[in-house]
């Protein structure tokens, strides 16, 4: 009977952790795609900013 009382108890818990567990994972993987996303996205607006800056300076050079 005790033991299976504290059986029961180490079910639950254990239980409770992997839901914990699982939660934390989901917003892990979340937070990183958004992030990932977002520094991506930078990254493009970056590099498309540099390279408009570079040919209309290429423009202006080769136009003299």
């Amino acid at each position: 009977y005790h033991f299976a009382k504290i059986q029961k108890i180490v079910k639950e818990f254990s239980l409770r952790l992997w839901g914990g567990y699982n939660l934390t994972l989901t917003m892990s993987l979340t937070s990183a795609i958004l992030f990932g996303c977002v520094f991506g996205l930078g990254i493009y607006f970056l590099v498309v900013g540099v390279v408009k800056m570079t040919t209309e300076e290429m423009k202006k050079y080769f136009e003299k």
